[in-house]
């Protein structure tokens, strides 16, 4: 079970659920009132009142307390999608941090990316990327600390949904432009055949259900048919989706963009779509839109988390760089300096000191114990080296989890009443087991997993799929268990 919280305006939802790559599964949803002023278009202006009010939610709802994805929709993260050639994520990384680094000059900056589509024909890939402030990122990482709660990933509100509506291949066919409403304000994401192209975010000034609000949402619809036509796109915008508005909203909005743009363009409400299901019939997609998209399942991405706390180290590591490339430099002006002082005040010395100097440098004895120190010299940096490569590795060594015995019982204590495991392989670099489990029942497999996330030793758990075995009736699930940091110690 994943769990995304969303914040906005006026209300905290967390939502329980699953995803399987192509669709999501809410089981449950949680709510709670945003205490009032204290959080205002994805800014936190009280980070007590929020936290007092995140504790209290955990606490009455008994939710867990780590691996959460928080989804913000907010300007204060700059989401755009580009194009670049296709390569492993550790290389991505590079390629984007650079890229970013070129065109702003900022290092402050936070990076998270994901991978939308590949073209393998022509060798590129479509990318999500998102950038933050490190010190908006901090303020929801420490507030959400301060309740107890361990926040593993951060995505914005554009981001998740570009996501979700490609996973779910939404409208393939035709151009549309999904509105979504977060209070007083509506972003709009043009899709051209299911292909994301374009997306804006604007604030509206009317009350939802009225004819003024209906036109603003039609001048927003009018601008994005504008920049198609700038952009030269072909295929016309067909289709307008509204999601966190009212029922008048559909037919007033339907009513104004018939009179001021296209009578063939439909508006319909997100009330269900395909690839969403809830457990319970009063919850609907056309008001959980964020959190919803905030569980689906993200492919080749790294989180905003991920640099979290290194901007200032980034920063130092310039300044160092900086700094080693002038020092070859200052040292050269400076011996030069030294060189030429000296060359004149020798000059003007008397023949005799000059012959002291040089019967000096050519002393045997000097020299012999010139080479005695360089030999010396030579000695201590090589003891250095190896003492400080000792202090690395006994600093870092306690830092990998240990696949002890015990941990096998744990394993197996787990599946106590349920079924039988197995402990196929254990990947050492990543702290990663595989587990196969056999189970007589579908929902004993999720029992299992959420007594292996009791477990303190696992940082994760995840499974990779589940089939039945036709011969005896059970259900195979293929696990992989990452061991937390203190595991086996």
């Amino acid at each position: 079970m994943s769990l995304t919280v969303y914040l906005s305006n006026t209300d905290i939802e967390v939502l329980s659920g699953n995803s399987n790559g192509k669709g999501v599964s809410v089981s449950r949803v949680y709510s709670a009132p945003m205490p009032e002023g204290s959080f205002l278009n994805g800014v936190i202006t009280d980070p007590e009142g929020i936290q007092y009010a995140l504790a209290g939610m955990w606490n009455k709802y008994k939710l867990p307390k780590k691996g959460i994805r928080l989804v913000i929709n907010t300007s204060q993260i700059s989401v755009r999608v580009i194009d670049m050639p296709i390569m492993p994520q550790s290389k991505a990384d590079i390629y984007l941090q650079r890229e970013f680094e070129e065109r702003s000059g900022e290092r402050k900056r936070l990076l998270g990316f994901y991978v939308i589509t590949k073209n393998k024909k022509n060798k590129t890939m479509k990318v999500c990327t998102e950038l933050a402030d490190v010190d908006f990122i901090a303020n929801y990482v420490n507030v959400f600390a301060g309740a107890g709660i361990a926040i593993k990933e951060i995505n914005s509100g554009i981001g998740v949904s570009v996501n979700f509506l490609k996973k779910i291949n939404f409208a393939p066919d035709k151009s549309s432009v999904v509105m979504l409403r977060d209070a007083m304000t509506v972003t709009a994401i043009y899709l051209v055949k299911g292909e994301y192209f374009y997306s804006t975010t604007a604030r509206t000034f009317n009350k939802p259900g009225t004819l003024e609000f209906a036109g603003e949402i039609s001048n927003t619809v009018s601008q994005i048919v504008q920049f198609s036509k700038s952009e030269k796109v072909e295929d016309p915008i067909a289709q307008v989706f509204l999601a966190g508005m009212t029922d008048d909203d559909v037919s007033n909005v339907e009513r104004a963009i018939s009179m001021n743009l296209s009578e063939d363009m439909a508006v319909y409400n997100i009330s269900v779509m395909k690839g969403a299901k809830y457990s319970a019939s009063n919850y609907s997609l056309d008001k959980l839109f964020y959190p919803t998209a905030g569980l689906m399942k993200l492919t080749e991405h790294q989180n905003l988390l991920k640099m979290y706390g290194k901007g200032e180290i980034v920063d130092q590591e310039k300044r160092n760089k900086i700094i080693k490339l002038a020092i070859p430099y200052a040292a050269v002006f400076l011996m030069m300096l030294i060189i030429t002082v000296s060359r004149i005040v020798t000059y003007s010395k008397k023949n005799s000191e000059l012959k002291e100097l040089q019967d000096y440098n050519t002393n045997p004895s000097n020299v012999m114990m010139a080479s005695e120190y360089d030999a010396a010299a030579s000695n201590v940096e090589a003891y250095s080296s190896h003492v400080n490569a000792l202090r690395l590795l006994d600093k870092n060594i306690d830092s990998y989890p240990l696949p002890t015995s015990e941990i096998g019982k744990i394993i197996e204590r787990a599946a106590v009443g349920l079924g039988e495991v197995t402990t196929d392989s254990y990947d050492a670099t990543q702290g990663k087991i595989g587990v196969t489990a056999k189970f007589k029942e579908v929902d004993m497999v999720n029992t299992f997993i959420d007594r292996l996330d009791a477990e303190d030793c696992f940082y994760e758990v995840n499974y990779t799929g589940y089939s039945e075995i036709n011969s005896s009736g059970q259900w195979v699930a293929n696990l992989e268990c990452i061991l937390s940091e203190s595991a086996g110690r």
